[in-house]
C-alpha cells in the first residue's frame, strides 16, 4: 500500500464513520456497532471502497494499544494487586473450564483430538478491545465486573504464547520441546515484572523532568513514545502489543502524571480505535453470512451461553452479588 492510497483510505474510513456514528448516538446504540457497520459498508464485501486493509490493521493495533494503556492507567496498580488472587483464580479457571468444554464439543461432533484441542484454544479467548471499549464507554473499568473482566482477558492474552507454541504439534508438525515452552512462559513473566518495575520507578523520573521543562509538545510525544515503545518491546518478545501497553499504563497509574498523560493520548486513542472497529467490520464476509445464517446464529448463541455460564459460575463462587456475576458473564 503506497502512502497516497493509505491516505485516501483513511479519509474514506473517517468520512463514512461520522454520519453512521451520529445516527447511532441519536438512537442510543453503542458507537462500536456503528463503526462495525461502517466497515461492512465500505469494505471488500460491501461497496468495495477499500480492498487492501493491511495498513489499516496496523493502525487498528495502535488504537488497541492506546486503549489498553489508558485503561491500565485508570485502574491503579495498588487496587489491581489487592484483587490479584481472585483475578488469577477467575482467569485461570475460566481458561481451564472453557478449554475442556470446547474440547468435549469437538470430540462430540467427531473431530480429531488435535482439532478438538484447537477448538478449545479458540473458545478460550475473547476480544480485549471490544470488552475494554464497552467498559470505557460505560465508565465501568473500576467496577467489580470491570475488574474481573479485565483480569480474565489479561489472563487470556498471556495464554496466547503457550497456545501458539503448541499449534504446530496439533498440525502434526515438529515444534518446540517442553523446555522451550516452559522457558517462553518464564520469559513472559520476567518481561511483565521488568515492565512493571521500569514503568514504576524509571519512567516517572523522566516524565518529571519533562514536566519541569514546561514544553507540552515534548510531553505529548513522550507519552506516545512510552505507550508504543513498551507495547513494541512486549510484542517483539512474544507477548501482544495490548498487554505491554496495559502493563505500562497500570504501572504509571499511581504517579502524579496520570491526568496529563491521559489528556495527551486520548485524541490519538479515539481516532486509532475507531479505525480498529471499522477494520473489524471490513473482514466480515457477507456472502458467507447470507449462505449460513442459521449455522452462524446457532454457533454464536452456543459460544455466548457457554462462556457466560462459566464466568457467571466462577464469579458467584467468589461470593459476588448476582448483578456482578451476570454482567461479568455477559461481558
Amino acid at each position: 500500500m503506497n502512502g497516497l492510497n493509505f491516505f485516501h483510505q483513511l479519509i474514506i474510513i473517517l468520512g463514512f464513520s461520522i454520519p453512521v456514528i451520529y445516527i447511532f448516538n441519536k438512537i442510543k446504540l453503542p458507537s462500536i456497532i456503528g463503526f462495525l457497520i461502517t466497515g461492512i459498508i465500505i469494505g471488500p464485501f460491501g461497496l468495495k471502497l477499500i480492498h487492501d486493509i493491511a495498513g489499516i490493521q496496523l493502525m487498528a493495533e495502535i488504537g488497541v494499544a492506546f486503549l489498553l494503556f489508558t485503561i491500565g492507567i485508570e485502574i491503579r496498580l495498588s487496587r489491581f494487586l489487592k484483587h490479584l488472587s481472585e483475578i488469577l483464580l477467575t482467569g485461570g479457571l475460566q481458561i481451564l473450564f472453557t478449554f475442556f468444554v470446547g474440547m468435549i464439543i469437538g470430540l462430540t461432533v467427531q473431530l480429531s483430538i488435535s482439532q478438538s484441542i484447537f477448538i478449545g484454544f479458540i473458545l478460550v479467548h475473547s476480544s480485549s478491545a471490544l470488552i475494554l471499549k464497552i467498559l470505557k464507554d460505560r465508565d465501568d473499568e473500576a467496577s467489580p465486573q470491570g475488574r474481573i473482566s479485565i483480569g480474565v482477558i489479561l489472563f487470556q492474552d498471556m495464554m496466547v504464547v503457550p497456545m501458539m507454541l503448541l499449534i504446530p504439534f496439533l498440525a502434526g508438525e515438529s515444534g518446540p520441546d517442553a523446555l522451550m515452552i516452559i522457558w517462553k512462559l518464564v520469559k513472559s513473566v520476567l518481561i511483565i515484572v521488568f515492565i512493571l518495575v521500569a514503568a514504576r520507578y524509571v519512567i516517572p523520573r523522566v516524565l518529571e523532568r519533562l514536566v519541569n521543562m514546561n514544553m507540552r509538545d515534548v510531553l505529548v510525544i513522550a507519552s506516545v513514545v512510552i505507550t508504543m515503545g513498551i507495547a513494541g518491546i512486549t510484542e517483539s518478545l512474544g507477548l501482544s502489543l495490548a498487554i505491554g501497553a496495559f502493563l505500562a499504563g497500570m504501572a504509571l497509574s499511581d504517579t502524579d502524571f496520570t491526568h496529563q498523560i491521559i489528556s495527551n493520548i486520548s485524541p490519538f486513542r479515539d481516532v486509532f480505535l475507531s479505525v480498529f472497529f471499522v477494520a473489524f467490520g471490513m473482514i466480515l464476509n457477507l456472502d458467507f453470512l447470507r449462505e449460513n445464517p442459521d449455522y452462524i446464529i446457532l454457533i454464536s448463541l452456543i459460544i455466548i451461553g457457554i462462556k457466560a455460564t462459566i464466568v457467571f459460575g466462577l464469579v458467584k463462587l467468589l461470593k459476588y452479588p448476582l448483578r456482578v456475576a451476570l454482567l461479568s458473564g455477559v461481558l
